[in-house]
């Protein structure tokens, strides 16, 4: 009696595609030539009877060739897994290749939010780095001001996290500060709220223009150059310095300069 690895490919593929799940996957465990041949088969199983969620375990993993592969198979790129699209996953993982692939297919719904209304900006915005989000904001289809929970922005989020170069992207995409949630306040408002100086200055000005240069509104509000620092935001410090007089000296109500705070604050990118 033959053993089944030494089947034609042909025959084996057509042998696999009369088995159910569980069979077609005890089959590939059983050995290495097995696993690697049936690949395809179960990439078909996996998109047509589990909702592409291989894709999702290929993002997790920042397992490029996979989810190419998948996605070459037509995998669901915009089906949802635990709450999450692949898009979604690929921010919060941090994976930059990851997201340059999603991004670049026709197929994607930049769009989509889940049932806690999140959409792959606002996970931009919570997990992304600069480049990440500054990639996102270029896809022509993206809704900037698109509604979030409790009908927030990512600008509001933004604000909210003291992410400054994001709320330069942000507004260079057209977002709207003075857009309202669901309790009637705006990013601008946050800004004041919260007591962030340079937050104010950025939503007050064209964003073309050197928005970090003006006068500090109040005695009792962080410096903006300490409050770049503490944040952590390289982009912000970086156009700060370029000013006729950063202020490296100056202190701040702790009596701390802007390099003794970076030390402080643990942002050895800073320094």
């Amino acid at each position: 009696m033959p053993n089944i690895r030494d089947l034609p490919n042909e025959l084996l593929l057509w042998i696999v595609s009369h088995l159910d799940g569980s069979a077609m996957f005890a089959l590939a465990k059983s050995c290495k030539d097995l696993d690697f041949r049936l690949q395809p088969s179960i990439w078909r199983y996996n998109i047509k009877f589990q909702n592409s969620n291989l894709l999702h375990l290929a993002v997790k993993d920042d397992n490029v060739d996979l989810a190419a592969a998948l996605l070459q198979h037509n995998a669901n790129m915009n089906a949802f897994y635990r709450g999450k699209t692949p898009l979604m996953r690929a921010f919060q993982y941090s994976s930059t290749a990851m997201c340059e692939l999603l991004l670049n297919r026709r197929e994607l719904d930049i769009n989509i939010h889940n049932q806690a209304r999140e959409t792959a900006l606002w996970y931009a915005i919570h997990y992304g780095n600069y480049s990440m989000v500054k990639r996102l904001l270029e896809q022509p289809k993206l809704r900037v001001d698109i509604k979030h929970k409790h009908g927030r922005t990512a600008l509001h989020l933004a604000v909210f996290a003291g992410r400054i170069e994001f709320v330069h992207l942000l507004l260079s995409r057209g977002s709207n500060p003075d857009l309202q949630d669901d309790s009637g306040d705006s990013p601008w408002a946050w800004a004041r709220q919260f007591n962030r100086p340079v937050m104010k200055m950025i939503l007050s000005k064209d964003p073309d223009s050197d928005w970090f240069l003006g006068t500090q509104s109040s005695r009792d509000a962080p410096l903006p150059l300490h409050q770049a620092v503490a944040h952590g935001s390289v982009a912000a410090v970086r156009r700060l310095l370029r000013r006729k007089d950063p202020a490296l000296d100056t202190q701040d109500r702790k009596g701390y300069t802007p390099i003794h705070l970076a030390i402080e604050c643990n942002r050895p990118e800073v320094v």
